[in-house]
Parts: structure tokens; sequence; C-alpha cells
């Protein structure tokens, strides 16, 4: 079995609490740099869209979304466009349950490949 090569990047980032929309936008800048440079996996920080330390549920709350939501929908386009994967950090809420989650979610070419939900952060 012969291995491929690949080049990954990891970002180094501090995300602004809230500041979702700023944060997403500096994500996507560095992680379409890291495309350029031919990384075809990228990984981005936990929580990265949000910041990490609530203090209860009610705080989150304006910031969480659905998977697939907004936010993958934004880094679908990115992975299109370069046919790389990124891993994005970010707060969900189970539309089914409401529940929400501190989750890592996987992104390709095609869409949302799958996703890992922290289970201590449910509220």
């Amino acid at each position: 079995m012969a291995s491929e090569r690949f080049k990954a990047a990891s970002i180094q980032f501090e995300p602004t609490m809230f500041e979702k929309e700023r944060n997403i936008q500096r994500l996507l800048e560095m992680t379409s740099e890291a495309a350029a440079a031919g990384a075809r996996l990228i990984v981005t920080p936990e929580m990265g869209t949000t910041g990490y330390c609530w203090y209860d549920r009610a705080e989150v709350k304006p910031f969480v979304e659905t998977i697939p939501g907004p936010t993958t929908d934004v880094f679908h386009s990115l992975a299109k466009q370069f046919g790389c994967y990124i891993v994005v950090g970010m707060p969900e809420v189970d539309a089914s349950t409401d529940l929400y989650y501190n989750t890592a979610v996987l992104i390709g070419p095609s869409g949302v490949v799958g996703k890992h939900r922290k289970s201590n952060f449910r509220t």
C-alpha cells in the first residue's frame, strides 16, 4: 500500500468573544491562505468562530447554529474552491433536542463530512 503525502495546516488564532462574524472572516482569510499555499487539511481552533468561555446557555445562545448551517456553508465554499478539508470549531445547537455542543466539524469539497461533539459542553 503506497502512502500519499499531503500538506496540512494548523491555524493559530485567538477569537474575540461576541465577535462571531469578525472571527469567521479572519478564519476564512487564514484558511484561504493555507489552502492557496497547498494545504489539503486545515484545522482551526476549538470554538474558533466564537471563543470558548461562556458563562451560561443564555450567553452563547445568539451564536449557536445547526450543522450544516451558515458557517459550514461558508467554509464549504472554500473547501470546494481549493479541493481541501477544513476542521472548524464552533458552538452547535441540535435542532431536534435543543442541546448545545462544542463541536468540531469536518468540511470537504462535497460539504459536511462529519462532526465531533464535545459532550461536556451540553447545556
